[in-house]
């Protein structure tokens, strides 16, 4: 596309290049305005999207303090030991979790393709305006851009198996628990669990939540740094080749007509490098 553009910018009558250079500057001015009006609509989204990310996590505490609650009143009722109701958690935390980051990666990434597929609508159709207003204009070849994906989840949490406490008390806990009551020991012994299950689904739920928002906040980075490269491209694709085309009419027109050949020579070239692999 740069080199028809430089090829007809060299052709047409000089007014009519001028005049054509006004037309795209407005449409690329326009593009740009455009562009502001996307960015705001993406952080919005951005924004909602942290919200259900929230709202997601609220949910997986509840979900993950019941079963894991469950566990621990299985294990009392079998024996109430409060190292093997611990141990059993612990044995229960990775499979329950890795579950969940599976099922939570499912969810985000076709929330986020949701998200994201009007604003790479949008986009396209923003560089596909400059691109094809481009080759109205000059009359030349037009061919439209391709999408890209956005989101892949690619930071993995760690899980916390274990709530590590540290007491005061010189005693062993374990035997500290065995001196009470059997009803005061059971009630101290499920007491002490939920206060373990409290803070492990905190930790797990939080890792897990962290892993998510890294990759919504990459998501959303890397689709807004890829509308700034593309718009980028594209405006010094059509409008660089137009500019430069029209700085060597004004001050080097002697080379005009040798520029214009080495051009067309390149266009067959690539036109004919094009058609081959189009046949592979």
């Amino acid at each position: 596309m740069q080199v028809h553009l430089a090829i007809r910018s060299m052709q047409m009558p000089l007014e009519k290049l001028e005049e054509c250079q006004r037309i795209f500057e407005e449409k690329i001015n326009e593009a740009e305005h455009q562009k502001v009006i996307a960015g705001d609509m993406l952080r919005g989204d951005r924004k909602r999207s942290l919200e259900f990310l929230e709202n997601q996590s609220v949910l997986l505490r509840q979900k993950a303090r019941t079963y894991l609650e469950g566990i621990m009143e299985q294990v009392l009722r079998e024996h109430p030991d409060m190292n093997r109701a611990r141990k059993a958690l612990s044995d229960a935390i990775p499979t329950f979790f890795e579950e969940e980051l599976f099922e939570m990666s499912k969810i985000f990434d076709a929330h986020v393709h949701e998200t994201l597929n009007p604003h790479q609508k949008r986009a396209d159709e923003l560089i596909e305006t400059i691109r094809k207003t481009a080759a109205e204009l000059f009359e030349i070849p037009y061919h439209a851009p391709k999408s890209s994906d956005t989101f892949e989840m690619t930071r993995e949490p760690y899980w916390v198996t274990q709530e590590r406490k540290h007491f005061f008390s010189p005693l062993p806990e374990g035997l500290v628990t065995k001196m009470l009551p059997p009803g005061v020991r059971r009630l101290q012994i499920r007491k002490r669990l939920r206060e373990d299950i409290e803070s492990l689904v905190t930790q797990n739920v939080e890792n897990l939540r962290w892993a998510t928002l890294q990759n919504l906040n990459r998501a959303f980075r890397n689709f807004s740094t890829l509308l700034d490269e593309r718009m980028s491209d594209t405006i010094k694709a059509t409008h660089g080749a137009i500019q430069a085309a029209y700085t060597r009419r004004r001050e080097q027109a002697e080379v005009v007509a040798e520029e214009c050949v080495r051009f067309t020579t390149v266009a067959e070239r690539l036109e004919g490098i094009i058609g081959e692999c189009r046949k592979k």
